[in-house]
């Protein structure tokens, strides 16, 4: 049967690793509350201990390798100075081995001593100590930290006290101030993913702890930079998100306006519809760029009232205008953008030139350089209600896209198709009923009395 040592009570494995204990290690040993056996054995880790803080006291070499028993007085006097007591107090530990790990207890596969900013979040979260060189997996670590979740088994632990000295209840107590310290100067640390509750995250962020984890990891491009770290950046962006102290319209959008999608079949049939026609080449385009007749700028031009054939063209609703601009931006662009084209009598300043009764080219004003016309193509049909429009093409950036129109294009339509047959007022119109004529007397109330 292998021996013990009396002082640890730890099996010793390797032969020549112990020796009969001496009279004096034995009352070194009673002094910091060690059941000593006589004529016990002690393993050579107790042994370097005695000889270790011996030196440390001041002793000799000669007295720690003579056989006999020192006085208890100069114990007393070298050997027990406050940096060598110790005191039992009672908080779990855990069993100081390098051949398991300390958090699931297996024997199988490679280790790594756990970092000692882990080791004080134990303390603090479990209330376990772990003393330093103790081991653990590495896929329970989370850079120096533990992994959230990641927890102790307290009734796997043996020892329910600890034996704690001086310069251990030191550097507990150092470290404990260091964590206030440190948390008193940053409330908010998304980095250390144990300095905020679940709770906190959700009342944040407006998801769990586990979700944010799992987007930080997804998220790989983004770079740390010197202001903050990739955790934070999302972490600011999830809060502005949440809150909106920022940006108040991302609060209108998510807490008060309605959601943006009602219709998921509707959708997806917007969106088959985008890509169907995203593959498909603008015809109206080809027509002009071959037909030269077409694209010549030398040409008749008469204002859109006078156009023989403007009381042809289709009448439109605004749920098919959407359905051509897919969405609302160019619509809402629209009225405004047909104000600036305003002559000095009110009219709307827009030029066409007819080329069938089903063809119709138009010169439009530039939206961003006022020394710039468009000259724009619309092919219409208005025999068919359900597909008025058969096509159009400007000359502008965006003026030959299949998905959605330019916003030249979505007002010439939006004017001609709907605007003149309801009841919309141009700028002028709006404005005038909110001044009245000075050359013209108002009647007072008395002048009313008096006649």
């Amino acid at each position: 049967m292998k021996p013990k040592c009396c002082v640890c009570n730890i099996h010793i494995t390797k032969k020549g690793h112990s020796r009969k204990i001496s009279q004096q290690q034995k009352q070194f040993f009673e002094t910091l509350n060690k059941n000593v056996i006589e004529n016990g054995i002690i393993c050579n880790k107790c042994r370097q201990q005695f000889y270790r803080q011996s030196t440390n006291c001041g002793d000799t070499s000669t007295d720690i390798v003579t056989t006999v028993p020192a006085p208890v007085s100069k114990l007393t006097e070298n050997k027990l100075t406050p940096q060598n007591e110790s005191i039992t107090l009672p908080i779990v530990t855990v069993g100081k081995t390098s051949r398991k790990c300390c958090v699931c207890v297996t024997t199988k596969g490679s280790f790594v001593t756990m970092p000692e900013k882990a080791r004080l979040h134990v303390f603090v979260t479990q209330g376990i100590l772990v003393p330093a060189g103790v081991r653990c997996c590495p896929g329970h670590l989370d850079g120096k930290t533990l992994k959230t979740g990641t927890k102790i088994n307290v009734s796997r632990l043996r020892k329910t006290t600890s034996d704690l000295n001086a310069s251990d209840i030191i550097w507990l107590l150092d470290r404990l101030r260091g964590m206030v310290s440190h948390a008193k100067k940053k409330r908010l640390d998304f980095d250390d993913p144990n300095s905020l509750t679940d709770e906190d995250i959700v009342s944040l962020t407006g998801i769990t702890k586990e979700q944010f984890e799992f987007l930080v990891s997804s998220v790989s491009k983004l770079k740390k930079s010197a202001n903050r770290s990739p955790r934070t950046a999302i972490a600011i962006l999830l809060v502005k998100l949440k809150t909106g102290l920022s940006h108040r319209i991302l609060e209108n959008s998510r807490r008060y306006m309605p959601p943006l999608i009602t219709s998921v079949e509707e959708h997806c049939d917007i969106a088959r519809s985008m890509l169907e026609k995203s593959k498909q080449p603008n015809p109206l385009q080809e027509r002009v760029l071959k037909d030269k007749a077409l694209s010549k700028r030398a040409r008749e031009w008469v204002p859109l009232y006078d156009c023989k054939h403007y009381d042809n063209f289709p009448k439109l609703t605004e749920d098919y205008l959407r359905s051509l601009t897919f969405g609302v931006y160019q619509l809402y662009q629209a009225p405004n953008y047909a104000d600036q084209h305003l002559d000095n009598d009110g009219d709307i300043d827009i030029f066409l030139h007819t080329v069938s009764s089903s063809f119709v080219q138009a010169k439009i004003q530039s939206r961003h350089t006022s020394c710039k016309q468009y000259c724009l193509w619309l092919e219409f049909n208005e025999d068919n209600d359900t597909h008025p429009v058969n096509g159009w093409f400007c000359e502008c950036k965006a003026g030959a896209r299949t998905v959605g129109c330019c916003a030249h294009v979505a007002t010439i339509l939006w004017y001609m198709g709907h605007a003149r047959h309801t009841d919309y007022k141009t700028k002028t119109d709006r404005y005038s009923n909110a001044f009245k004529d000075a050359s013209v007397d108002i009647e007072t109330g008395t002048d009313l009395e008096s006649d």
